[in-house]
Formats: structure tokens, sequence, C-alpha cells
């Protein structure tokens, strides 16, 4: 971007009655916040998932751009009543989609014949006791991984969102 003062062809300005090509500042800020939102979405897929977070960056990018409408640029609200049920309804629909695979353990029905037909450790009591605390170990230490791979992928996912939702805002 920085050349594009330099080159006149580009631009127009060096052909009669022709004006340069304008560079907004607000369209310049909006192309960075593209990139940005492109560069975290393509660190949030690997963590979450396409699904999980392109909801989760598609609600909360039409939070942002309302909250900027609304608290900075003075947009005004016609009726308060459905602005606020369409704001809980879309963030009710994104707490869904975060958490869809702790709300679908929940109401499974495998889950409950997992846990209470897992096959039993074979072999001495000492051994039994050995081996579950290795698998309760094993199974702590990829829960904790799975949380923060979850956590990092909602963070990026969230950044999209604010970056994509801040080139929605309507200024008028």
């Amino acid at each position: 971007m920085a050349f594009l003062p330099f080159n006149r062809s580009l631009t127009g300005a060096d052909q009669d009655n022709t004006p340069p090509f304008p560079f907004p500042p607000l369209g310049m800020v909006a192309g960075c916040l593209f990139v940005l939102s492109v560069t975290f979405s393509f660190a949030a897929i690997p963590y979450i998932g396409l699904a999980m977070a392109q909801g989760v960056w598609g609600g909360s990018a039409i939070l942002v751009a309302w909250i900027w409408g609304v608290a900075v640029f003075g947009n005004t609200i016609h009726s308060p009543g459905l602005a606020a049920a369409a704001i809980i309804l879309l963030t009710s629909g994104v707490i869904g989609i975060a958490f869809c695979q702790n709300i679908a353990d929940y109401f499974s029905p495998y889950q409950e014949f997992k846990e209470k037909h897992a096959a039993p450790l074979r072999g001495s009591a000492d051994e039994d006791e050995e081996a579950k605390s290795l698998a309760e170990k094993d199974y702590e230490q990829k829960s904790n991984t799975k949380k923060m791979e979850w956590l990092t992928g909602m963070g990026f996912a969230a950044a999209v969102g604010l970056a994509g939702g801040s080139t929605l805002v309507d200024l008028g």
C-alpha cells in the first residue's frame, strides 16, 4: 500500500481532469480487520472444527456489529422488545453451538450404556488399582488437553467475530 502514492498511472493522477484514486481510511481499516478475521478463522478450525467455529463467529459477528451500530454510532432501535428478544435468541444459539457436544453427551443413552457396561479390568486387585489409577490420570490429561483446545478454538472464533463484525458496522 505504501507504493500507491508513487504510482500515478494506477491512481489516475497523471491524466487530465481525472481525480486521484481515493483510498478511504476506513477502507484500509476494514481490509486489515478482514485479514485478521480470515487469519483467526484458519486458526480456529483445527481446534473446534468448521461447523462449531462458523456458528460461533457468525453469531458473535452479528452481535459485535449490532453493538458497534447502537452503542458507538447511535443507530436507533425501533422496537427494543424485539431487539432484546433477537439478541437473547442469537446468544442462546451461539451458546448452544458452543456446547453442542456436552448437550449431546448429556442426552445420549449410549453414554449411560458405556458407563454401566465398561469392561472390567482383569488381574489381581493391586494390578487393577494401578491400571485404574493410570487410566484415570490418562483420561484427566486428555480431558485437560481437550478443554484447552476448545478454549483456544473458541477464543480464535470470538476474535473472528470481533474483527469480522467490526467490518459489518452500519455507519448510517
